[in-house]
């Protein structure tokens, strides 16, 4: 029986540590507010501190305190326009960035034709009312062209790329 009234003594004990830690922490809110002013220190300890040489910077100029913008945020004063330089801006780091170059405008006097029922004759090249176009930047690959790998397997490779052609011209 006595041990039940020493645990009972224990939790009573642990539940006052455990509000008296609530309350100080509540306390402690009102107690280290950033909106309350520092209060000074007595002239006595005042006058024992140590002050240190404070060394001017060159170029430096004197601004005013910071303002406060926003609770906790702090921003520098603001700036005169006629103080800001304005600088060349850095080249870039690689040519990957630089934009390509216009593309070439069509002539003035260029008449779009309609091209019906082309017929491929290779990979690059089609035939429509009796004009030969060349499909420009696209290396063309003969019908009866022969492709290899290591010369282990051979198949043919013109046929079939001959026919893509045909169903790119047909599809677009």
């Amino acid at each position: 029986m006595a041990r039940l009234g020493r645990n009972h003594l224990v939790i009573a004990l642990g539940s006052l540590l455990l509000m008296g830690g609530a309350l100080l922490i509540i306390q402690a809110k009102a107690l280290l507010s950033a909106d309350q002013p520092v209060p000074a220190l007595p002239r006595a300890i005042a006058d024992k501190q140590a002050t240190r040489p404070v060394a001017a910077i060159a170029g430096a100029q004197r601004r005013g305190p910071a303002r406060k913008i926003a609770q906790n945020f702090i921003a520098p004063p603001q700036l005169d326009p006629s103080e800001i330089e304005r600088v060349e801006p850095r080249p870039p780091l690689s040519d990957l960035g630089l934009a390509m170059p216009p593309e070439t405008p069509m002539p003035d006097d260029w008449r779009e034709i309609l091209l019906y029922r082309p017929i491929a004759t290779s990979s690059a090249i089609f035939e429509s009312m009796g004009r030969t176009v060349v499909i420009s930047g696209v290396q063309s690959v003969d019908p009866d062209k022969t492709c290899s790998l290591h010369d282990v397997a051979s198949w043919p490779c013109g046929q079939p790329a001959k026919a893509q052609q045909a169903e790119n011209l047909w599809t677009t």
